[in-house]
């Protein structure tokens, strides 16, 4: 490996960040000359992006859920403790 191959940018970095295969094809040589590829490649990014909005809102989902089964259990806590004297 020369020297100049072990280090890498800033902007290297980002790129290995947002797509690592991307970023290793670049670094052995390769470059997007089909388009057909590089649509194909891009069809793909876009359903990898499609799939981690849809996870970033089902996480939220679960939280929300989360915290309604606490509340919920709270709420039951209460009522079996005080309601046993009325």
């Amino acid at each position: 490996m020369k020297r100049k191959d072990a280090l890498f940018s800033a902007s290297e970095i980002g790129q290995f960040n947002y797509c690592s295969i991307s970023w290793i094809l670049k670094r052995k040589g390769y470059r997007s000359g089909n388009s057909k590829k590089k649509s194909h490649g891009m069809r793909i990014h876009d359903k990898i992006g499609q799939r981690t909005h849809q996870l970033f809102w089902l996480i939220r989902l679960s939280y929300l859920f989360l915290i309604c089964g606490l509340i919920f259990l709270i709420i039951a806590f209460f009522i079996s403790r005080y309601s046993m004297g009325w």
